[in-house]
This record gives C-alpha cells, sequence and structure tokens, in this order.
C-alpha cells in the first residue's frame, strides 16, 4: 500500500510505461487507499469475532494508511502540476468593492442579502484599506450596525493574509491552509489585483486532475 516500501515499488512500475510520475502516483495512491480499506474491513471482521483489541489495532493501521496514501499524492500533485502556475490564474476580478464609509447595516442589506458575496474589498479609490466579511460583521452587536462603519469593523490590510501578485498557486495553498481561511486579496503593493477563493482553488485543482496533468519528470 503506497506509501509505504511496496507501493513505492509499485508506483515505479506504473511510472516505467508511460513516465509520467503523477499519473503513477495517482494510480497507486488509488490502489493504496483500496489495500487500506481492506484492512479497516479485516479490523471490523476481527473485532465482530472478539478479538477487539487487534479489531481496533487493524481499523487504525488501515485508516493512517489510507490517509497518508492521498496526503502522498496530493502533496505530489501540488509540487509537479501547480508549481509556476501564477496565483492570477484563479483569482477573480467581479468583487464589489466598498466604501470605508459604509454602515454595516447597508452592507448587510444592499450587499450580503442581495447575494453579492460573503467578502467585500474595502477600497479608497485604487488602494486596499481592508476585507470585511461576515464573520467581521458577527463580531458587532446588530444593534450597532446602523452606527457602525465598515472601516472600524473590517480586518485591516496590515493584518490581512495576503497573495502577492507573483506568488503561486502552492504558496496560496499554505497561505489558506495555514491560517484556515476561505479567501484571500492578491495584491500589488497595496494596489488590489483579484480575490481569491479556496472553493476556486480546489475547483481549479479538480479540473486539472481530470484533464491531465502532462508531469513527465521523475
Amino acid at each position: 500500500g503506497f506509501p509505504l516500501d511496496g507501493g513505492r515499488v509499485l508506483r515505479s512500475v506504473f511510472w516505467a510505461r508511460k513516465r509520467n510520475i503523477v499519473d503513477a502516483t495517482r494510480l497507486t495512491s488509488t490502489i493504496g487507499q483500496g489495500v487500506a480499506f481492506a484492512i479497516m474491513a479485516l479490523g471490523g471482521v476481527v473485532f465482530v469475532l472478539g478479538f477487539w483489541l487487534s479489531g481496533i489495532w487493524l481499523f487504525l493501521i488501515g485508516n493512517f494508511l489510507r490517509s497518508a496514501s492521498v496526503a502522498s499524492y496530493e502533496q505530489l500533485f501540488v509540487e509537479k502540476v501547480l508549481k509556476g502556475i501564477p496565483a492570477s490564474a484563479v483569482a477573480r476580478q467581479d468583487y464589489v468593492p466598498v466604501a470605508p464609509d459604509m454602515r454595516l447595516s447597508q452592507l448587510a442589506d444592499q450587499e450580503v442579502l442581495a447575494g453579492h458575496g460573503r467578502c467585500f474589498p474595502v477600497m479608497a479609490g485604487q488602494e486596499l484599506l481592508g476585507l470585511i466579511t461576515l464573520s467581521d460583521l458577527r463580531k458587532v452587536p446588530r444593534e450597532e450596525w446602523p452606527e457602525t462603519t465598515v472601516f472600524r469593523a473590517m480586518t485591516p490590510f496590515s493584518q490581512l493574509r495576503k497573495a502577492e501578485i507573483n506568488d503561486d498557486l502552492p504558496a496560496v495553498l499554505v497561505l489558506m491552509t495555514s491560517g484556515d481561511i476561505n479567501q484571500v486579496p492578491l495584491v500589488e503593493g497595496n494596489l488590489l489585483v483579484g480575490l481569491i477563493h479556496r472553493a476556486d482553488v480546489i475547483r481549479y485543482i479538480q479540473v486539472r486532475q481530470e484533464i491531465g496533468t502532462g508531469a513527465t519528470t521523475d
């Protein structure tokens, strides 16, 4: 089961056929997950037969192997396929900017409830001052919304996790996963280039996996 030694030997066999390391790893990872599920099923049977400690142990081993197999393929995919693809490839330009003096009640009624999004850049001309999200909105008591400006409630530019114009997609993924955030602004200095949403990054990865990788390096 990949990524154990036997799985790596099997991957080398698949790689020798087409010289595509990513596709070989994907196939081996799929087989490794099958092996993992078989081990987990065996653990369930052993548990039912009364050897509960051995059953639990086998189930945990299978679950660990499954997770390791998936993670190994995803890591290689990012390293081989996404490296060098600019963050701008998934950045949206259809964001809705809001003025810093807009009241939170206006933001909720005119933008959030109107379905214009859940994250809004606070702009002064072309300069990004910060981001206002639903989480920021919920931090302010509702009765204070009519008097509170977006500028007071937003996450300021200095505290934002930002992607730079020269960053690639792996760097954006690290930024999002390390901070557990769903969107990051793509900036050039203080100027907003676009907004990158986690769902768009995931969708891009899925499409690349479906259409093939073309990676032939070892």
